[in-house]
């Protein structure tokens, strides 16, 4: 079984640099309220040498093992398993609580987890127990995967963890966690195990991870493949996650890469982002990513998202002009209706004229309502006119009335809300 200390969540990065500060540094404050015992032999993994991926999606560099230790199999002294979790839950400090439990994990036997997980959920506890189960389940994760998650089908109270065994196991072993998922799925419908596993290895190994996704259908939980994927690749810089997408032949899922490796950039740098989804020449391709970028921009500066819009491609202006217009139309309700105006003609106009229709509809409705009759489809312009002038009337059913009565609108509109 290979190992590793490649943890997905945050939270398990977190404690894992705290234990390892706690191993080269000073006792921890637990010891002081007497759980000293239960400070074990330290954990054993991994770490990532080198930082990129090579043209193929492999990992350029090495893995490199270390053992630090072994597990103790609980022999904690006079003090029992159950024992030394009661007291290290009574720490109160989360910093050090945290730090004696990864200790603590470290010195179980695989036989002994299933127990303590009883016990953990007995306890009343100081903390976030959450964090704490998942660092608990990561543990077993390594001792024994398989145990793991048969506990958790034996008590649903713990479904939340399956997928943080998952990860941890496919880090370690991306095999036999491979075939777990494949043997534990039942049925047609999107296997709900394989985003963890390709969570787990997309950290070392994209170029399986990216194979897994593609066997995967069109989904929800493909989505969170493509997503753990796009934040393996952005943590090995900006130049291959650009260069991945180009890797992908279905126009589909390429767009799915796209979209999801620009929106996670964008929270971070969402020019960059913006700058490399306006030098492709695929609409298609760009507007999944579109809108998203948009909106982060103009949250940032209304100007350079509008920038943004014109640089796209047709196919992909109408859904990022939609997310710009919200902000734009903060400061500036008659701006933007010239503005939208200028893209009169773009595909999926209806989409843009629909969204000015909302943003303003609180502060300027006749306005708002005007604007509906530029939608095209039918059955959306009476959508539209049905909701907006409905949620106008609730606030001035006069001045609904009376807007009706002097704008040339659809006769059951107009019957409805002439009353």
């Amino acid at each position: 079984m290979k190992k590793s200390t490649v943890i997905a969540s945050h939270a398990a990065i977190f404690v894992l640099g705290v234990s390892l500060a706690f191993l080269v540094g000073k006792d921890s404050k637990g010891a002081a309220d007497g759980v000293d015992s239960v400070n074990g032999a330290t954990g054993s993994g991994t770490r990532m040498s080198g930082d990129g991926f090579s043209s193929d999606g492999t990992v350029v560099g090495k893995r490199e093992s270390r053992e630090s230790g072994k597990r103790t199999g609980g022999k904690t002294g006079k003090t029992s398993p159950g024992e030394s979790l009661g007291k290290i839950n009574k720490i109160s400090d989360a910093y050090d609580r945290q730090r004696a439990l990864m200790d603590f994990y470290d010195t179980l036997a695989p036989d002994q987890f299933a127990a303590v997980a009883d016990e953990f959920q007995k306890l009343h506890h100081y903390g976030n127990t959450g964090t704490e189960m998942e660092l608990l389940f990561q543990a077993w994760a390594k001792a024994d995967p398989t145990a793991a998650l048969a506990y958790i089908d034996e008590n649903p109270e713990t479904a939340r963890n399956r997928g943080e065994v998952l990860v941890t196991w496919a880090t370690n072993d991306a095999a036999g966690a491979e075939k777990w998922a494949l043997d534990k799925h039942e049925g047609d419908g999107p296997n709900p195990y394989m985003a963890s596993v390709v969570k787990g290895i997309a950290s070392y190994d994209i170029a399986n991870a990216s194979r897994l996704t593609a066997s995967m259908p069109m989904s929800r939980e493909r989505g969170q493949a493509i997503d753990a994927m796009a934040k393996a690749l952005l943590m090995s810089g900006k130049e291959a996650a650009f260069a991945f997408p180009d890797t992908i032949k279905d126009e589909f899922l390429k767009g799915g890469y796209v979209l999801l490796i620009s929106q996670n950039l964008a929270q971070q740098d969402p020019q960059g982002a913006a700058d490399w989804v306006a030098a492709m020449d695929n609409g298609n391709v760009q507007e999944r990513a579109a809108g998203n970028i948009a909106d982060r921009l103009a949250r940032v500066d209304v100007r350079k998202a509008a920038d943004f819009v014109n640089s796209l491609q047709p196919e992909a202006k109408a859904n990022a002009a939609a997310a710009t217009i919200p902000a734009m139309s903060q400061d500036d309700i008659a701006g933007t209706a010239r503005w939208v105006s200028t893209l009169a003609g773009t595909p999926g106009y209806d989409r843009v004229v629909e969204s000015f229709v909302w943003s303003c509809d609180q502060r300027a409705p006749e306005q708002s309502a005007a604007w509906i009759s530029g939608i095209s489809d039918a059955n959306q312009q009476a959508r539209l006119y049905n909701r907006m002038l409905g949620d106008w009337a609730k606030r001035d059913a006069g001045a609904v009335r009376s807007w009706v009565a002097e704008n040339d609108v659809p006769d059951n509109i107009r019957k409805r809300f002439s009353r």
